[in-house]
């Protein structure tokens, strides 16, 4: 794959198998967890629920194996569940083996991208979603791939200066406090924090309309990683 391809790919089993290799295991599980949350609805078990959230602290180094391993058995065995999919998602996330997370959990966030979103703060057309399925268009999870990932072929950089006190602080409530029932990153945070990043003196104008896009933004955003120094 070369910048073009990526620019205007909709496959996203073709982003993550180039991008494996070429970027952190934490950024791959992020994608992983965000896409597990894209399935959560309603009905969502607490096991499950549990084992996202398990993942999610083991990318941040917050969980350890033994805790990763217990949330898989438990969600495995909770047969009685009425969305199949984010179980057998979870179960693969909580999985030590990189490359059975991604294309595991890919899976089953494929399978559920005809259904309605919660993670999107804005109406869902159930018939575009569907259609765009049909077609093999993975919206979502293409925004969380470019979300995360950017543009591998043009890393970006921060000036030291821009990174004040004020902008550290902002990024890190940023990626703290989501939006508590989607858990995307909150953007009337994110909003305030391109304002902050402006008036540090920032003129990368790529970093500052990321922050300002209305697609969502998940755990792992490439501009809220790069102001953190997180991996």
């Amino acid at each position: 794959m070369d910048e073009a391809e990526w620019l205007v790919c909709t496959d996203p089993t073709w982003m993550l198998a180039f991008l494996k290799t070429r970027v952190s295991d934490r950024k791959l599980r992020l994608f992983s967890v965000a896409c597990c949350r894209l399935m959560e609805d309603s009905v969502s078990e607490r096991a499950t629920l549990r084992a996202v959230a398990v993942a999610e602290r083991y990318a941040d180094g917050l969980a350890d194996d033994i805790e990763l391993r217990d949330a898989r058995t438990e969600v495995a065995r909770d047969k009685g569940v009425r969305n199949y999919r984010l179980r057998n998602a979870a179960a693969h996330l909580c999985c030590r083996e990189l490359t059975t997370v991604i294309f595991g959990v890919l899976r089953y966030a494929i399978e559920n991208t005809a259904w309605p979103s919660p993670l999107v703060n804005r109406p869902v057309d159930w018939r575009k979603a569907v259609d765009a399925a049909e077609r093999s268009e993975f919206p979502f999870l293409i925004e969380f791939c470019r979300d995360i990932f950017c543009n591998p072929f043009r890393p970006t950089v921060v000036d030291p200066a821009c990174r004040t006190p004020t902008v550290t602080a902002l990024a890190t409530a940023v990626y703290e406090n989501r939006h508590p029932l989607a858990a995307t990153l909150d953007a009337d945070r994110l909003a305030v924090l391109a304002d902050a990043l402006d008036d540090a003196g920032c003129t990368d104008e790529q970093l500052l309309a990321h922050l300002r896009q209305s697609s969502p933004h998940v755990r792992g955003c490439w501009v809220i990683d790069l102001l953190l120094g997180k991996e």
